[in-house]
């Protein structure tokens, strides 16, 4: 276990660059849900649905770290109830990142308002938005859904 953190402090502390590679950030995804799963022993449940091989794609460092982690707080109905889900897909020349949980949601109007990108910060969904906007110019997207429990 102190290897794991070891890693994942040594990931999240030498990366200089403006992008990593899918395979890089799943890495560091990885180590933070073994020491979280080691925390919280049988309370939480994570799915992967990935291909193999993975596809080639970057993205900013720490984006997707963030994301599993308000799933893992806010992914359920109980302490006990926790469930993440996170679903990679090739689509034709994108990749479509998909991490769901079990939680309430968002208000629909709060919804709305995520998916414009010119709507001010907004408490706890910001920060996603803000390291993402300087890179993504019009090669991906970031975008909030809410659905039905355990539908992805």
């Amino acid at each position: 276990m102190i290897l794991v953190l070891a890693n994942y402090f040594r990931q999240a502390l030498s990366i200089n660059e403006p992008f990593v590679t899918l395979e890089q950030e799943l890495s560091n995804v990885d180590n933070f849900l073994t020491l979280v799963e080691a925390r919280f022993e049988d309370a939480i449940c994570v799915e992967w649905d990935r291909p193999e091989p993975l596809p080639v794609a970057y993205l900013p460092p720490l984006i997707l770290q963030p994301i599993v982690e308000n799933a893992v707080r806010h992914g359920g109905t109980s302490v006990d109830d926790q469930y993440v889900h996170i679903k990679i897909q090739q689509r034709g020349e994108c990749v479509c990142i998909k991490v769901a949980d079990h939680g309430h949601g968002f208000p629909p109007e709060i919804l709305e308002r995520l998916q414009d990108p010119g709507t001010p910060a907004i408490p706890g969904c910001s920060t996603s938005r803000s390291v993402c906007a300087p890179s993504m110019e019009a090669n991906a997207a970031l975008r909030w859904t809410a659905q039905r429990r355990g539908q992805l």
